[in-house]
């Protein structure tokens, strides 16, 4: 009976810290450089920061939550697409030119329901090739008047409470429970995190004003409103504006937010981009311990076993260097066998 439970409990030792260790993954990389992909459980992030104790990670979509904006045109009046459309939570109607026998166009907004809190490949908010000309339908956005009474720090940073935007990130934190990793935080990007991450890229260590890229933004900076990062961000790192999202970084009585065509916006500013919603696209922060790394194994020989290869003669055909391996001669068929590498002449 004590050999048997011995046996038990070698086997948990062995098994527990193969579970712990699958739960987040490096998909590419070693886990410790911007960029690179980690998934835990069904979900991937990109690497924003590792300092060794604690990696904080982009979410690769956003999260499928919210509502869904579809479009819907044809109407004669926007009267008539409004009762058409009475029934969803969100509509907007206009006339798709100013000539008179113009038909009106609408968007409405379908109400995303889940029991479970999960980032989506469709998830994207996105614009389509210009602003203009947006693609529908844009899955995942929350609306700009959920954040109509938010708060926020001395640091600017917005108080994720008195949003939407917390109860989808509490749901996606339970999400991340169930696959049995503990977050050490889940948030959404800040300003801040956009900051580092750009110092990164550009190899210096400086403020918004130290940044070489300075010139890039629309505004004076005191009163700094756009920036495109097609201009500062090279194209290895275009995940970072693949989807339309919030930050959670508040000036003044506008939210920032980053969109698919590469801009890095406010509210104020960019009213007309936003005005249906972004996504929200989590921040998770996990302990190194959870994360597992194996290095990829080389195909290669040792020196060693190279030594001992056989070597053929290119006159005579014959393998020399076999006094290593006297498994057996075959002489009535001729042959000489080895078992390891199965090689063959006839005598």
């Amino acid at each position: 009976m004590k050999d048997k439970m011995l046996i038990i409990l070698i086997a948990l030792f062995i098994l527990i810290p193969t579970v712990n260790a699958e739960q987040c993954n490096v998909v590419t990389g070693d886990g410790t450089k911007l960029g690179d992909e980690i998934s835990c459980g069904t979900e991937h992030f990109y690497v924003l920061k590792n300092d060794g104790k604690r990696v904080k990670m982009l979410a690769k979509y956003n999260l499928y939550a919210g509502y869904i904006l579809h479009e819907k045109g044809g109407y004669a009046t926007t009267d008539d697409g409004y009762n058409e459309l009475e029934e969803y939570d969100y509509a907007t109607c206009w006339y798709e030119s100013e000539a008179e026998d113009s038909l009106a166009k609408c968007i409405y907004a379908e109400s995303i329901t889940v029991d479970t809190m999960k980032q989506d490949s469709k998830a994207i908010g996105a614009y389509g090739e210009e602003k203009e000309n947006p693609r529908y339908p844009q899955v995942g956005v929350t609306y700009l008047t959920d954040y109509a009474d938010f708060k926020y720090n001395i640091n600017n940073d917005l108080d994720l409470s008195t949003t939407k935007i917390y109860d989808y990130i509490l749901g996606y934190e339970d999400t991340l429970k169930g696959f049995g990793i503990k977050p050490e935080k889940v948030a959404i990007l800040t300003l801040d995190d956009l900051l580092y991450v750009l110092n990164t890229i550009n190899g210096t260590n400086g403020s918004w004003e130290d940044l070489d890229f300075k010139s890039d933004w629309i505004e004076e900076w005191d009163y700094f409103y756009t920036l495109s990062m097609l201009n500062v961000i090279p194209k290895q790192y275009s995940w970072i504006y693949q989807t339309t999202y919030w930050l959670g970084t508040v000036n003044g009585t506008s939210l920032f937010f980053i969109d698919t065509l590469g801009d890095l916006c406010t509210t104020d500013a960019c009213y007309d981009q936003v005005e249906l919603g972004a996504g929200v696209r989590p921040v998770v922060t996990i302990s190194t311990n959870d994360l597992f790394y194996e290095p990829p194994v080389e195909d290669k020989k040792d020196d060693d076993d190279k030594k001992d290869e056989p070597i053929e003669n290119p006159e005579t055909g014959v393998y020399t260097n076999l006094s290593f391996l006297p498994i057996g001669i075959v002489s009535g068929l001729g042959l000489i066998y080895t078992k390891k590498y199965r090689l063959f002449r006839k005598l």
